[in-house]
């Protein structure tokens, strides 16, 4: 049977007229009091964890006795691997990788579309005949027919449609249809039965009923008074299938040796240049065939380390790998090298704190004067060998920060500059290692350097690692004592014009400047013969002038200079530079004074003398700078020298 869009059915068009004559007659009224609710589609919750990725160099561990591999695949519920194991997964240093890869799949969604739970009276929007509406649902009227239908709602997107409707009642030789809008009139699509009140569905993948103005008509006829419904919940839905890919598979370990171990840790290696544009979630959980703890969340191509052992509870342990994204189309795949549980006994320590020998009073190693021995010992309880690497770094006592580090390999035997090489030079051979037991007392011997700078109260933070990978962790000792890579100026500058003032003299004078260095707060003299002491003064031509006398044994140095052209007083600068560096504190200047000497006056006792007699001349001389009383210097008038 087929409707129009006004809702008649054709062999009944004659009595609905009538029944429309009757309502205008006497003046019966609906109420239109709440509308439907559409709903848009929800997007999918794939609930996930933040993710924590460590990134940097590959690092593939060798396998010990307390590692244990996946020993099979327990369920594969989507995708599949290449070489999975026992075979895969690294159980051998010469296998294959195994590759994960995603398969394909169909996913079937039902979305509201719009939704009307009860029924306060015809919602806006809506047509009705025949239709009565209380106790939050709508009835029949008694009359012979009547319908109800819902106002448009937009299927075009979806693969089917799905009408559901709560409703019950009893009728006999009557009808209660259900119709869909096709684009021209409604189309039957089934009735409902009679009986206590239940959801009752419709549903239709013919694509007529995907379109912009879908609706759905409720039509019930042959009522003769003694029949009923009652129905609520008006309910239209729009379902997608779609095709995803996806890879979930879950791992099985047994036998795990889980309470011999101090260290538990799961260990993922993924194949060296191997990229992925999806990330990997790793669900891990002992006992348990469907584990749902998210231990981690990798980017599927970084390696990983992750301590496990507040999961491994137990002899078997379960590895759910799952994607992470559902909604893409195109498949992924994963290249794993190795993939297992290491277990690991206890790591090793560092045994008490370093000693210091070879400072200056005991407490001050100077830059580049005095080499340096800190010693101290590491062990670990399996035996000496299972130590692999010591760190030995110098912090500053209140940044904590290292300023540089020295480190031991005990594979390669060799010590090593590792952070700020700049700052320290390792004296290699001087350096020593004695091993006993199941310890190694280690002894570096180092100079720092001037770019180290001035350190007070050292730090010391040791660590060491074995070869299973486990460290001491950073430890800390108190130094005690101090880097010192500042110079000073010992008394001062001297300066010399061979004249007899050392202040000040003659316009272009030649200048004889000379001082003593040492290390700040010491006698001590730097002891490098290249150190590039500079004078300067920024008003003389041919500045600066260097020292080429610098003596290591006691720190003395002299500068050939030049007074300036000009009467007036100049600055000159010292400066004690390393690679370019003025490393020197304190007071490092002096002042000379370019002067000139002017006749102030002149006068004799007698105004007349025989010039065959000696005759003398009061002269009145002061310097040209400041008219100070000269002291020293000489002065011609005319022929006769005045001194």
């Amino acid at each position: 049977m087929s409707v129009d869009e006004e809702g008649k059915c054709p062999v009944d068009r004659m009595l609905v007229v009538t029944i429309f004559s009757m309502m205008l007659v006497t003046g019966f009224a609906f109420v239109a009091l709440q509308s439907g609710t559409l709903y848009d589609p929800p997007e999918i919750d794939d609930q996930q964890s933040n993710e924590i990725t460590i990134e940097g160099v590959r690092r593939v561990i060798p396998a010990s006795a307390g590692d244990d591999y996946v020993d099979s695949e327990f369920v594969v519920t989507y995708g599949h691997a290449t070489n999975p194991p026992p075979d895969g997964m690294g159980n051998n240093d010469t296998a294959d990788a195994t590759t994960l890869v995603e398969d394909s799949y169909s996913s079937s969604n039902w979305y509201y579309l719009l939704r009307q739970e009860t029924f306060t009276g015809k919602p806006a929007g809506w047509t009705d005949s025949e239709i009565s509406y209380y106790s939050g649902g709508f009835h029949e009227t008694g009359f012979f027919a009547g319908y109800l239908y819902c106002s448009d709602v937009n299927t075009a997107a979806y693969n089917s449609v799905r009408f559901t409707l709560n409703i019950g009642g009893s009728w006999t030789d009557a009808w209660v249809y259900v119709l869909f809008w096709n684009g021209t009139d409604f189309s039957l699509v089934g009735n409902f039965t009679s009986g206590t009140a239940t959801d009752q569905t419709f549903t239709s993948s013919d694509p007529i009923y995907q379109r912009a103005d879908f609706k759905v008509q409720v039509y019930y006829g042959g009522f003769d008074g003694s029949d009923s419904f009652d129905a609520t919940d008006w309910r239209i839905e729009g379902r997608n299938t779609t095709t995803y890919s996806a890879f979930q598979t879950t791992y099985l370990f047994t036998g795990v040796d889980f309470d011999t171990y101090s260290v538990e840790e799961l260990h993922v290696d993924y194949t060296a240049g191997a990229t992925a544009d999806e990330s990997l979630q790793f669900r891990l959980e002992t006992g348990d065939t469907t584990p749902d703890a998210l231990v981690y969340n990798s980017d599927g191509q970084s390696d990983f380390i992750l301590d496990i052992h507040d999961f491994l509870n137990g002899p078997e342990c379960y590895l759910q790998i799952r994607d992470t994204d559902r909604n893409e189309q195109t498949g992924s795949s994963w290249s794993i090298d190795r993939l297992f549980i290491r277990l690991i006994g206890h790591p090793p320590t560092v045994e008490g704190p370093p000693i210091a020998s070879g400072l200056v009073d005991g407490t001050h190693a100077l830059a580049q004067y005095n080499p340096v021995s800190v010693t101290f010992n590491v062990s670990d309880p399996e035996g000496y060998q299972n130590i692999e690497f010591v760190e030995l770094g110098l912090a500053d006592n209140q940044s904590g920060t290292d300023h540089f580090t020295l480190t031991y390999s005990q594979s390669n035997d060799s010590f090593a500059v590792g952070l700020n090489p700049e700052y320290v030079d390792l004296l290699s051979t001087n350096c020593s290692v004695v091993t006993l037991g199941t310890s190694i007392t280690l002894t570096f011997v180092f100079r720092t350097t001037f770019p180290c700078g001035h350190i007070d109260n050292v730090t010391y933070r040791v660590s060491v690692t074995d070869i299973d990978g486990l460290s001491s962790g950073s430890v800390s000792y108190p130094g005690g004592w101090t880097i010192e890579s500042r110079l000073a100026l010992v008394g001062g500058l001297a300066i010399d014009d061979d004249v007899g003032t050392p202040e000040r003299g003659p316009v272009d004078a030649s200048l004889s400047v000379s001082g003593t260095l040492c290390y700040l707060g010491f006698p001590n003299a730097h002891p490098n013969a290249s150190l590039e002491i500079a004078l300067e003064c920024e008003n003389v031509t041919g500045s600066p002038w260097m020292s080429s006398d610098y003596d290591a044994a006691d720190g003395t140095f002299t500068i050939m200079a030049q007074a300036d052209n000009e009467v007036g007083k100049d600055t000159y600068s010292l400066s004690a530079r390393i690679a370019g560096v003025n490393y020197l504190q304190g007071q490092s200047e002096a002042t000379y004074i370019t002067d000139g000497i002017l006749c102030q006056d002149i006068s004799s006792p007698s105004y007349i003398v025989d010039s065959s007699k000696t005759g003398y001349l009061n002269v009145s001389l002061c310097y040209a700078y400041d008219g100070a009383p000269v002291v020293a210097g000489s002065f011609w008038l005319e022929d006769l020298l005045l001194t």
